[in-house]
């Protein structure tokens, strides 16, 4: 099965490729850390508060593993 985590999906053709959608806050919602193609430490700053429905990939990721750690 595929799961999709994410704010966009390219094609909308390709929603039907995935079994679960997992919707997450968009890049404009979150402050995060990355590695550019160039190789330098770039940081971004949230410019708009997400949705009170949604959640951080990270918060995503934790709520999975702590599930998992319950089976």
């Amino acid at each position: 099965s595929y799961i999709f985590q994410g704010h966009h999906v390219l094609k909308k053709n390709s929603i039907k490729n995935f079994d679960v959608l997992i919707p997450t806050a968009t890049f404009f919602e979150k402050s995060n850390t990355f590695l550019n193609f160039f190789g330098f430490i770039q940081k971004t700053k949230f410019i708009l508060f997400p949705n009170k429905n949604i959640r951080t990939d990270f918060r995503i990721l934790y709520i999975i593993f702590k599930y998992i750690k319950t089976l």
